[in-house]
């Protein structure tokens, strides 16, 4: 009898525990859900030509890779605003599989220079690629 009532102790003990850890990990998934959504929320309307970045000093110029350059095209696809690279034009509502990329270069860097509208919507940008 004493050892059924010591099995059933310890049984109980790892089912309490299990339990507890069961516990803990929905709690921290739920969290990292919270967390994520937050993020989407804030990040939802934001332009993927602006990049928010902290500056290391404020004589630092901003400059993009190629291939957040290329990524932008997206925008410029859906004619959000017209963008040149080394001086080819890319207007809005390009067919971007009818154009020649190959003037970006993926691991190149580019200066870009902002051309806004008086309502404060973005133009047009201009990348320079930095030598």
């Amino acid at each position: 009898m004493r050892e059924q009532t010591v099995t059933m102790i310890e049984i109980a003990a790892a089912a309490a525990l299990f339990m507890g850890a069961c516990w803990f990990s929905f709690h921290m998934q739920s969290e990292i859900d919270a967390a994520l959504e937050a993020v989407n929320l804030m990040t939802q309307e934001q332009s993927s030509a602006i990049t928010t970045v902290k500056m290391r000093s404020s004589t630092d110029d901003l400059t993009f890779l190629g291939s957040e350059v290329l990524f932008m095209l997206q925008e410029v696809q859906q004619g959000k605003y017209e963008m040149s690279v080394d001086g080819v034009m890319f207007l809005p509502g390009l067919d971007l599989d009818s154009v020649n990329l190959s003037v970006i270069e993926a691991g190149a860097r580019y200066q870009a220079n902002y051309s806004y509208s008086m309502s404060g919507t973005i133009n047009s940008i201009q990348h320079i690629k930095v030598r």
